[in-house]
């Protein structure tokens, strides 16, 4: 399903979990950063963390535009049935 663009239930849910379990590990990578003082470091962790939340975006954004396009083809088959009986 993936290389065909499209994740099943499953999949988007264990997509979101890694993504979570990502920015779990940067943030916690951050703190350590910000604690040794390491500037750069947290800076580009910040910019890593950043992209992680990017991909996230896009997936609940791809997910819900799934939803929404499922609801209205439903919605429409619906309204069809309805005007032929």
């Amino acid at each position: 399903m993936i290389d065909k663009g499209q994740l099943t239930k499953n999949e988007q849910k264990a997509v979101l979990e890694q993504m979570q379990e990502k920015l779990d590990a940067v943030d916690a990578q951050i703190d350590a950063a910000v604690a040794a003082g390491q500037d750069k470091k947290e800076a580009k962790l910040r910019e890593v963390r950043f992209l992680y939340l990017s991909i996230s975006l896009v997936i609940y954004i791809y997910i819900y535009i799934y939803i929404y396009i499922y609801i209205y083809i439903y919605i429409y088959i619906y309204i069809e049935r309805e005007r032929d009986s």
